[in-house]
């Protein structure tokens, strides 16, 4: 006997009891959904695909996501985006042998269980064919992503720089409590696009640096004394909402000077305020597009960790004061583009 017939009377089974719920499963839909599994199951995603990874905001935004850009995190509560992995100058030694590696992550549930915090530090880089580990950098790093301060369905943008031997251009990428990315193809920023470079150096700063010559105008007293903010840049960056040039990222670091940091310890990014230097109008920061929060107890002591927070700012103004979040103001800080 066939089993065509069978298999029929077994999927129009499955079809009425779904309608009987109040669902549908095209037939398109069906095979979509057919043809993954399969994919997964012959390991049509594994080492050797190529990614996309030089324009994140094309093919982020513009182009639709990528399924190769993405992986399931924290038991599929989170999502988390591959956005840039491209060498850095090492600010110690001058050497390519620096990965900065950018990314975003999404809220899929009201509560995310397994404590509810992503460790951006403690991920690892390995080498696809020795397996050698090269870990991320706590200093260098967006530190704790706290989920519950990220609206649900927002993204929030974080990085990490992992120290990657400059002959390994191939790397397996392991973020903290998310599903493999495999065989990533690092990018070599200073060939690419020589300012972008320089701005991920978070120890260079140029003579396009938003500050004066003297770099105390640069850093400013937080958290009553006991942390110092190093501004890096105020540059504005293109809306991926509306294209428009009514965004600035503004890039700094942070530096606990002392053993434990009081008011709560934690500085949270997106309480930055820009503020009109002759109007007092206030531009508050984005949650989901800054650091998140900075728990001071997770950087080592007089160890410099970088952050950054988007902020709206109308393309006419060029001039701001900006306050980042319980930190000593910066006055007239010139948005650069």
């Amino acid at each position: 006997m066939s089993l065509v017939l069978p298999l029929a009377i077994a999927v129009a089974s499955s079809l009425a009891l779904l309608a009987s719920n109040g669902l549908s499963l095209s037939p398109a839909n069906a095979i979509n959904v057919e043809i993954a599994t399969s994919r997964e199951l012959r390991g049509e995603y594994r080492r050797g695909n190529e990614f996309n990874l030089a324009n994140p905001i094309a093919q982020a935004v513009g182009e639709g996501k990528s399924e190769n850009m993405s992986r399931s995190a924290f038991s599929n509560q989170v999502e988390v985006e591959l956005l840039k992995v491209h060498r850095i100058d090492n600010p110690e030694t001058g050497a390519r042998d620096m990965v900065n590696v950018r990314f975003r992550v999404r809220r899929l549930v009201d509560v995310v269980g397994e404590g509810g915090r992503m460790y951006t530090y403690r991920s690892v880089a390995r080498h696809p064919e020795t397996s050698q580990s090269y870990p991320g950098l706590m200093g260098n790093s967006s530190g704790v992503l706290i989920f519950r301060e990220l609206p649900i369905n927002t993204w929030g943008e974080a990085h990490v720089w992992i120290p990657v031997p400059e002959t390994v251009d191939v790397v397996d990428l392991t973020l903290h409590k998310t599903a493999m990315f495999e065989g990533i193809q690092i990018e070599d920023a200073l060939a690419a696009n020589a300012t972008e470079a320089v701005t991920a150096d978070a120890g260079a700063h140029t003579s396009e640096d938003n500050s004066q010559d003297d770099i105390s105008s640069r850093v400013r007293p937080a958290f009553s004394n006991q942390v110092e903010v190093e501004l890096l840049k105020v540059h504005r960056i293109d809306n991926p909402e509306t294209g428009a040039r009514d965004m600035v990222n503004v890039r700094f670091r942070v530096r606990r000077l002392v053993d434990v940091v009081g008011e709560g310890g934690r500085m949270y990014t997106y309480r930055s305020v820009a503020r009109h230097p002759e109007t007092n109008q206030s531009y508050p920061g984005l949650m989901g597009n800054s650091s998140g929060v900075l728990t001071f107890s997770e950087l080592p002591i007089n160890t410099w960790g970088e952050a950054h927070v988007w902020i709206p700012v109308p393309e006419t103004v060029d001039v701001v004061d900006l306050a980042l979040h319980k930190t000593a103001m910066f006055e007239n800080v010139a948005i650069l583009e």
